[in-house]
């Protein structure tokens, strides 16, 4: 969505690990949410309690979009639990 594009991002801190977190912007659009909506990305509820990207996840998985296409997807903390 950003490749070779000009993106900004707008930091919300760091993370544990010394990370950037925060949003990313292409023009005005939000890619998280449009990553989300798109099936291509989780929404991390145990971390944020934004209620639109929730909205944005519900519409992926009740339509199946993205992975929400697989019978079984497995969220990326619950595969890093799985990996030595």
């Amino acid at each position: 969505m950003v490749f070779g594009k000009y993106a900004t991002i707008s930091s919300t801190g760091k993370d544990r690990y010394g990370r950037t977190l925060g949003v990313v912007f292409l023009g005005n659009g939000n890619v998280n949410a449009q990553m989300i909506r798109m099936g291509m990305a989780w929404y991390y509820k145990q971390y944020s309690d934004s209620v639109p990207m929730q909205q944005f996840e519900d519409y992926a998985r009740a339509n199946k979009i993205g992975f929400w296409a697989d019978l079984n997807p497995i969220a990326p903390w619950d595969w890093r639990k799985g990996k030595p």
